[in-house]
């Protein structure tokens, strides 16, 4: 469990084929408490992080965060859970959405979205490739 942690102003640069992520990728169990992920950018992927794994972010700000390609918050492929946390102010000037490109189930409890934007037209908040049949 990460508690009471700020990252703030990480880059990630595109290495020939391979790009680098500015914040946290994760593909276990991880929990995020009482901390803010601000100020990363990635020259290529997803910004702030990247989830494969189980994720949850309780009482938490994702702000200021830009992605050139997929998305300045969050990657989910796979378990998201966001409570009485705060998304804001994240982009991307391709793909995705500018807060969550989410692909995988996803709970939002008493959590705010505000001011995310994308450039090509996608949601700015959170775009949702997760299939709801599963």
């Amino acid at each position: 469990m990460l508690q009471s942690l700020s990252i703030i102003g990480v880059s990630g640069v595109a290495l020939g084929q391979l790009a680098s992520v500015g914040g946290i990728v994760n593909s276990g169990r991880l929990t995020i408490r009482q901390s803010t992920l601000s100020g990363f950018f990635a020259a290529s992927t997803w910004a702030a992080s990247r989830n494969d794994g189980t994720l949850t972010i309780v009482d938490s700000a994702i702000s200021g965060n830009f992605g050139v390609f997929i998305t300045g918050g969050i990657e989910n492929g796979g378990t998201l859970s966001l409570q009485h946390t705060t998304i804001a102010h994240n982009g991307t000037s391709q793909i995705g959405g500018g807060a969550i490109l989410n692909g995988g189930p996803m709970t939002v409890d008493h959590s705010t979205f505000f001011g995310n934007r994308n450039g090509d037209g996608d949601a700015g908040g959170i775009l949702n490739a997760w299939n709801a049949h599963h």
